[in-house]
């Protein structure tokens, strides 16, 4: 196949290494040089060497798609690096996979005179990505470009399956047609594959290309208002709609695969302004609710190791929190100030596939400009004592250190009394006892610590 090979010469921008912040500060992505959008959206995906990867567009200044590289332990962002330049614009949402050779592979669309123009395109890279090979033919089917193009599409999305083949979708943009979902599946492996997750999309239909086959299903029935997903099952035939619950129209969703099946985040309630953060895994009767906080925006969830993280914008601030390990209980909610300057929270998205939040922010700074900017955020620990008053002569209190429900063995508890500090460390059940002698009168701070863990505090008050 013959493919086209760029090299890491960006237009405008300079491939650097920059030094990222420890876990509670904002290092800053993209939006270098300007041309960045309030609809933009990063595509995420880490490789196996701990490298997460984003592809990110800037526009309309010279349309172009880049990458950039954080570093296992977030010390470090590599890029900008030159993906593709399309001579005629690019569509603001992509999204990466894992490609071959362990490195990443992204789907974009864009418009040009190269023979994927107007359709899906894809190239792929190596572990570093920093020199990208863009695939010359269209990675969906070339035939019905006017009727389903993907440059104008509202969305773009891709996975990869089981097997290895991966899959990339796009939406149909609204109100020209019923929304659609279209989906590309490569013949050479077949796979049924049902679309999970979309806003008011009725149906999920594929399209085969010339040298690709899909069992996905197709329909024509157009649902209530609201958001809607649809249900793997057997034979796509039978792929059932059902309706996140409590969802509305305007309200914005996003989903990700997580261990126990597809979560989606949104926001819950009457109207899109006073909506909860909301986690639903498709198939579910009720939704968890993840904080009663209304008027959540940019609702978003990040699956890990069985729990699932979420992110919402609201009242000017970020707030995150993780579930459970089986997605069932949500944690303490963290509350995050977003970069300094920021006049406005544009998009949330993150990935957690180690346990810790890579949390990206689309913000606007006003004349500072706007971009994504990353924070890498440690699950937070929640903290409880029993009693939480003593008298002022004293007396034993149980400390409880939690993650989303479950006891944390081996945390640290701190109590400082004036002077004195007095120190224990939890057990298998996350608690520990205390023993407080006299002490003055009022309100002290109890503390917990543990290894990949945000600290966590409570209050004990003596007399």
């Amino acid at each position: 196949m013959l493919c086209l090979c760029l090299s890491a010469i960006v237009l405008g921008l300079s491939a650097v290494s920059a030094q990222a912040g420890p876990p509670g500060s904002w290092t800053q992505v993209t939006g270098f040089g300007g041309g960045v959008q309030a609809g933009d959206e990063i595509g995420l995906e880490r490789t196996p060497d701990g490298r997460l990867h984003g592809a990110w567009t800037r526009s309309p200044v010279s349309a172009a798609l880049y990458h950039s590289a954080l570093s296992a332990d977030a010390r470090t962002v590599s890029g900008p690096d030159l993906i593709t330049a399309p001579s005629r614009g690019i569509n603001n949402r992509v999204d990466l996979v894992a490609g071959p050779g362990g490195g990443p592979r992204v789907f974009f669309s864009g418009l040009s005179e190269t023979a994927f123009s107007d359709r899906m395109g894809t190239a792929t890279a190596g572990r570093d990505g920093r020199t990208w090979t863009v695939q010359t033919t269209p990675a969906s089917n070339g035939t019905f470009g006017g009727d389903s193009p993907v440059h104008a599409s509202s969305g773009i999305s891709a996975l990869t399956s089981a097997g290895g083949v991966p899959i990339s979708m796009w939406a149909t943009p609204p109100p020209e047609r019923a929304a659609t979902t279209s989906v590309s599946i490569p013949r050479r492996r077949t796979s049924t594959f049902c679309r999970a997750a979309a806003r008011s999309i009725p149906t999920a239909r594929a399209r085969p290309a010339p040298d690709e086959s899909s069992t996905a299903g197709t329909g024509s029935t157009r649902p209530p208002r609201g958001l809607w997903s649809r249900l793997p099952a057997r034979r796509p035939a039978q792929c059932r709609i059902c309706r996140p619950p409590s969802s509305v129209i305007g309200s914005r969703s996003r989903a990700r695969i997580g261990a126990r099946g597809i979560y989606v985040a949104y926001s819950a309630g009457e109207n899109q302004f006073d909506g909860m953060p909301a986690l639903w895994r498709v198939g579910d009767r009720e939704p968890l609710i993840i904080s009663h906080r209304r008027g959540a925006r940019y609702t978003s969830p990040a699956p890990t190791r069985g729990h699932v993280w979420v992110m919402w914008a609201c009242d000017g601030r970020i707030w995150a929190g993780r579930t459970s390990v089986r997605g069932t209980t949500p944690g303490r909610v963290m509350a995050v100030t977003p970069p300094r300057g920021t006049v406005v929270i544009r998009n949330l998205t993150g990935e957690a596939s180690r346990g810790a939040l890579d949390l990206f922010a689309l913000v606007d700074r006003g004349d500072r400009g706007s971009g994504y900017w990353h924070q890498r955020l440690l699950p937070p620990l929640a903290v409880t004592a029993s009693p939480g008053r003593l008298p002022a002569r004293g007396g034993r209190v149980t400390v409880r250190v939690t993650d989303s429900g479950r006891g944390i063995d081996g945390a640290i508890v701190t109590l400082r009394l004036g002077s004195r500090t007095l120190q224990a460390r939890t057990g298998s059940d996350g608690r520990a006892s205390i023993m407080v002698g006299s002490a003055g009168r009022g309100e002290h701070t109890i503390t917990a610590s543990a290894r990949s863990y945000s600290n966590g505090a409570t209050a004990l008050r003596i007399g």
